[in-house]
């Protein structure tokens, strides 16, 4: 969903993948786009794909008809059974309209080998947390996940920095301290909101 790929024909997105694919030369892994809001289109469309030189693919959750947590779960449930390569998850409601929650997440992570990873771009803190938590130690993929501890202090540090730097970038030198970190508090709470907004005046 990222980038002009919504609006390119069928022909334009194969001569970009063959374009990549030629430049890689194997050098590095290659990650392709499938995703869609119809199950048996998806996997239509997968089984149809010429994935030579592909390593994984990641697929957005359904758009526009809003899947129960339940639905999700079957819908990439069947791709990942279905795919010939592995799936990597990306959740991104501000795009999408709806948000996979993290015991979804993790109920796919664990029943489907075929799953391997997850783009969470949900901007929700304690739902990350709760992913990394879950994951820490259980066997994913045939892989046995650890350093969550790690992983989340990582997280942290780099959240907390993009927040000042959004911040400094706000807020004039001249303001009070205390009124600072107030605004710091507002703009990091309005911050998931941004992240899907080129234009951010006024806000959505």
């Amino acid at each position: 969903t990222t980038a002009e790929t919504p609006t390119l024909s069928h022909e334009e997105r194969n001569e970009v993948f063959r374009y990549i694919r030629e430049r890689v030369a194997g050098r590095t892994p290659i990650v392709l786009g499938a995703g869609g809001n119809d199950t048996v289109r998806l996997i239509e469309q997968i089984q149809a794909m010429d994935l030579e030189g592909v390593d994984a693919l990641l697929s957005v959750t359904p758009y526009y008809n809003k899947p129960s947590q339940e639905g999700l779960y079957r819908h990439f449930k069947a791709v990942a059974e279905a795919s010939p390569r592995p799936i990597i998850l990306y959740n991104v409601p501000g795009r999408t309209g709806v948000n996979m929650s993290a015991e979804t997440t993790c109920r796919l992570a664990a029943d489907v080998e075929n799953i391997i990873g997850i783009k969470e771009a949900s901007g929700k803190i304690d739902q990350i947390t709760q992913i990394i938590k879950d994951i820490a130690g259980a066997q994913y993929g045939g892989q046995t996940v650890n350093r969550a501890d790690e992983m989340l202090e990582d997280y942290a540090k780099r959240d907390y920095a993009k927040n000042m730097d959004m911040a400094r970038a706000m807020i004039p030198d001249s303001t009070p301290i205390a009124v600072a970190e107030d605004m710091v508090r507002g703009l990091k709470a309005q911050e998931p909101r941004w992240l899907h907004f080129e234009n951010r005046e006024p806000l959505p």
